[in-house]
């Protein structure tokens, strides 16, 4: 009789543990077998509602200033958290819809969001069954997935696209912090004519604005310096996210200048982990990635110029990350200049780019004359070719594909067929040199 009581009771137990399950969980007890590849998408998102934890199930959304209030520890001033349940029903047929979206907190220390996103790329398992999914990281996702993998390492990973990465910071911010100032109308005119390149009338108009008296004299503009100053001062500084992106060559004069005083111990604890565990081991995480068997792709953009709000801006990037940084080490001439001639195998068409100095020279694609935000209408089908090709591709696996490409008409086509700009009709120059300077006064 006490045998079956204690059989019963065990029995009991069982079903109660059963029951009290996620029906993800349950649902995953028996591994999916088909053939669909799971998608995870890792991204920032700065219009990503944040909300005040005040025990309200729905919650009261947290306007963007009220975001941005962190303390001397890193740390939400105001109750204020991101909503982290998972953005998915665990009851969706993953064989249908098999893309997933993870959004970072942009304002809290990787390895807040690192964990946050095993937790997430966990949940995705459970529900659809499949033990590895195929990670997409943008911009600075790529700090907060590289952050995973040195925490979590590689076995969820079925393959890892790291587009327009900003995980080694960028220059742009470095010298933000170190030595901003106001561009020249000069400045301004260049970097407009290279962003807006697919139009020709703009790009005109703005090189025209190189032309007017005074335009290679630096802007006057007091407030926007006071402004910078204060959003160093109180916005930046107390915010963990922010400092990921500047550069080793940085890091420690602006955390020097910036954190002073015992009350930022805390905080410069928490910053020197990200920059000494994970930052400067970039290379060595993206070099292990490939060891592991994950089949690895770097994407990064070039030939647009830095926002002109430094002295330094002759450096190519794609307005916000240098090139040399998203490549993981490609060797690059500035604006306007090519490298030494040489017989490098993977050196560009236009002469701007080695690849040969990358960390993973045959995994590296460059895109010209493409911004820095992800775009699905021109990186789609390149990133499902990806996704879905047999083995491990590399720069040469795919003629559609090449190394070297360039954007025209919003869609990718290889940077050795790229042909010359058509110019503009004889009367349309002077014509707009005219109204300009009338502009100008």
């Amino acid at each position: 009789m006490k045998s079956m009581k204690s059989s019963f009771s065990l029995a009991l137990a069982a079903l109660m543990l059963l029951l009290a399950l996620p029906l993800a969980a349950r649902a995953a007890a028996q591994p999916c077998a088909c053939d669909t590849i799971v998608q995870l998408m890792v991204m920032g998102n700065y219009a990503t509602p944040m909300y005040y934890a005040d025990g309200d199930e729905q919650g009261r959304q947290a306007m963007l200033p009220m975001q941005f209030l962190m303390n001397e520890r890193g740390e939400s001033r105001l109750p204020i958290t991101r909503k982290w349940e998972w953005e998915f029903d665990a009851a969706q047929d993953h064989r249908e819809n098999p893309e997933y979206y993870f959004v970072f907190d942009y304002r809290v220390d990787q390895f807040e969001n690192a964990q946050r996103l095993h937790e997430f790329v966990e949940a995705v398992c459970l529900a659809t069954g499949h033990e590895k999914v195929a990670m997409t990281s943008t911009s600075q996702a790529n700090s907060v997935m590289m952050t995973y993998l040195k925490e979590h390492g590689y076995g969820r990973a079925r393959s890892l696209m790291f587009y327009n990465g900003s995980f080694q910071g960028t220059t742009f911010m470095g010298e933000a912090l170190t030595d901003f100032q106001i561009g020249s109308l000069a400045d301004f005119a260049e970097f407009l004519a290279c962003t807006k390149r697919d139009s020709e009338m703009m790009a005109a108009s703005m090189n025209l604005l190189t032309t007017l008296p005074g335009a290679n004299r630096a802007l006057r503009l007091p407030p926007a310096n006071r402004l910078a100053e204060a959003l160093a001062g109180r916005v930046i500084k107390h915010m963990p996210y922010m400092w990921t992106f500047f550069p080793a060559g940085y890091y420690e004069q602006v955390r020097d200048k910036l954190l002073v005083g015992p009350q930022y111990d805390y905080l410069r604890a928490r910053l020197d982990k990200y920059h000494n565990e994970v930052q400067l081991h970039v290379p060595e995480l993206l070099a292990n990635a490939q060891k592991a068997g994950v089949k690895v792709a770097v994407v990064a953009c070039y030939g647009v110029s830095a926002i002109p709000l430094t002295a330094k801006t002759d450096y190519q990037n794609d307005s916000l990350v240098d090139v040399a940084y998203s490549s993981v080490g490609a060797t690059v001439a500035p604006i306007g200049q090519v490298l030494p001639p040489g017989d490098s195998p993977y050196r560009s068409p236009d002469g701007i780019i080695d690849a040969a100095s990358c960390v993973l020279p045959d995994k590296t694609w460059f895109v010209k004359y493409k911004g820095h935000w992800w775009s699905d209408d021109v990186f789609r089908e390149f990133q499902q070719w990806f996704i879905h090709s047999d083995g491990h591709p590399t720069v040469n696996s795919n003629p559609v594909y090449p190394q070297f490409m360039y954007v025209g008409d919003g869609e990718l086509h290889a940077l050795a067929d790229e042909p010359e700009r058509p110019p503009l009709p004889d009367t349309f120059v002077p014509a707009m040199a005219a109204l300009l300077r009338v502009l100008a006064g």
